[in-house]
C-alpha cells in the first residue's frame, strides 16, 4: 500500500560526469564540489625491553577519523532499493510523485548528457538520478594498527627473526543526510571489508644464506549480492556469499 505505482518495473535515467550532473534542476545551478575535511586523532606507543628480552620491539597506534563533506557518487547500482531510500531523495526525481520531474527531464534531454538518448524513450522514463560527483555525509572510522618483532642470536645455528604487522578496524561508519548510518565493518551483522589483516614472518640467516617464511591473514568478509535462485542453487548446496577468512604463505 505504500509502494509508488510508478517504480513497479521502471525504467529511468541516470546522469553522470564530473561533478555537475544536472546543475539547476537536481542541484544549485552553481553548485561546485568542495574539498573533504578532516580531523585525526592517534595514540601510539612503543616497547624495547633490554636485558632479557633485548630484541623485542612492540608498537601499537590507535586510530580516529573523522571525515565530513565526503564526496560520493549515490548511484542506483549501489543498492537495491535506492528508490525508495530517504539517503538518494535529493538526487532522484520520480515520476508522478515529484513536481520537478518534468522540469527535470527536459533539462536531462536539452543537456549534452541526454543526447545520445532517443525522443521517443522519453515517455519510458519513470525516474531520473543525478549520480554525479557531490558532497554528502560523513565518515567515522576507528580502528588499531599493531607490529612486534623479534630478533635474537642462536650462535652456530645463525641469527633468526620474526615479527608481525597488521591491522584491526573497529568500525568505519558512513552517514548520508537523511538516512541510517552504515558500517561497513557491520551490515545486518556482517563485515563488508577485513576486520583483521596481518602479515606475519619467521626467518634466519647463517653463513651468507638466509630464508624467510611469510603468513598473510584476512578475516571473512560478507557480500551484499544477492543469492542466485534456487533452481541453481540447488546444484550448489555449499554456496554462500560469504568468504571465509584465508591464510596465504609466501617465501623469500
Amino acid at each position: 500500500p505504500t509502494c509508488d505505482p510508478n517504480l513497479n518495473f521502471p525504467g529511468g535515467a541516470e546522469v553522470q560526469g564530473g561533478s555537475s550532473g544536472l546543475n539547476g534542476v537536481l542541484r544549485p545551478l552553481d553548485y561546485a564540489l568542495g574539498p573533504e575535511k578532516g580531523r585525526n586523532l592517534s595514540l601510539g606507543a612503543d616497547y624495547a625491553p633490554e636485558g632479557f628480552l633485548s630484541g623485542l620491539v612492540l608498537s601499537a597506534t590507535w586510530y580516529r577519523t573523522h571525515i565530513t563533506n565526503v564526496i560520493t557518487t549515490q548511484t542506483l547500482n549501489q543498492t537495491g532499493n535506492a528508490l525508495s531510500n530517504p539517503s538518494y531523495q535529493s538526487s532522484i526525481l520520480v515520476k508522478g510523485r515529484d513536481p520537478g520531474f518534468q522540469h527535470a527531464l527536459d533539462a536531462l534531454f536539452a543537456s549534452p548528457q541526454g543526447a545520445s538518448i532517443p525522443a521517443s524513450a522519453a515517455s519510458t522514463i519513470s525516474f531520473i538520478v543525478d549520480s554525479a560527483a557531490r558532497n554528502a555525509g560523513t565518515l567515522d572510522a576507528e580502528g588499531v594498527d599493531f607490529s612486534a618483532e623479534y630478533d635474537w642470536d642462536m650462535g652456530d645455528w645463525g641469527a633468526w627473526n620474526t615479527g608481525i604487522t597488521g591491522a584491526y578496524a573497529d568500525h568505519q561508519i558512513s552517514t548520508l543526510p537523511g538516512s541510517t548510518p552504515v558500517d561497513l565493518y557491520d551490515t545486518d551483522g556482517q563485515p563488508l571489508a577485513f576486520r583483521v589483516k596481518y602479515r606475519a614472518h619467521l626467518g634466519f640467516a647463517i653463513d651468507g644464506f638466509s630464508a624467510t617464511g611469510f603468513v598473510n591473514y584476512t578475516s571473512h568478509v560478507s557480500s551484499t549480492f544477492s543469492l542466485p535462485p534456487a533452481s541453481v542453487l540447488v546444484n550448489f548446496p555449499n554456496y554462500s556469499n560469504k568468504v571465509p577468512a584465508q591464510f596465504l604463505f609466501d617465501a623469500a
